[in-house]
């Protein structure tokens, strides 16, 4: 894919010039986010300043315009409104995992926390820390792969989450 050196250049500029939110995060968020106050929204749940309002909305602009010009399809995502149907089809131990995370959100304060969280779920429940990332992103996302899993859990308002994962362990 075309776009994604571009994204990796960018990375490296941000450890080079150490901006406080970083680029492949502001991604994701901008594709959270409805609007911009859903974007400080966003960034306040993930634990950084939001004081400087300009540098924020430049941040968002071209993370959204990088998404709309030059990322591919497997960057882009949607939060689904409704579980996907794609939980059906998870196993009762992808089910299980994610019924034990949902009890851990708001527990969890940090990304860090929550990603190494997802693996000791999986070793407890006995099965691939990557079908639990799977049934994550299924979960909320209808497919099998999405964004970084702690950074992306962080960023989500914590009571939808818990019930998405409750829901989606009952299915």
């Amino acid at each position: 894919d075309p776009g994604m050196p571009l994204l990796n250049l960018i990375d490296e500029y941000d450890r080079i010039h150490e901006w406080k939110i970083p680029f492949r995060h502001m991604v994701t968020i901008v594709q959270i986010a409805h609007d911009f106050d859903g974007v400080l929204d966003v960034l306040r749940r993930s634990g950084y300043d939001v004081s400087d309002l300009d540098a924020i909305g430049q941040r968002s602009l071209n993370a959204r315009n990088w998404l709309s010009k030059f990322a591919p399809p497997s960057v882009k995502f949607k939060v689904q409104e409704t579980l996907p149907v794609g939980v059906k089809k998870l196993s009762q131990k992808q089910k299980l995992a994610l019924g034990i995370l949902a009890d851990e959100i708001g527990r969890k304060k940090t990304a860090e926390e929550l990603h190494d969280e997802i693996y000791k779920i999986a070793e407890e429940v006995g099965i691939d820390p990557s079908d639990v990332f799977k049934a994550v992103y299924v979960a909320l996302l209808g497919k099998s792969s999405g964004p970084r899993a702690g950074w992306f859990l962080v960023s989500l308002e914590g009571n939808f989450l818990r019930k998405r994962l409750r829901e989606a362990s009952k299915a």
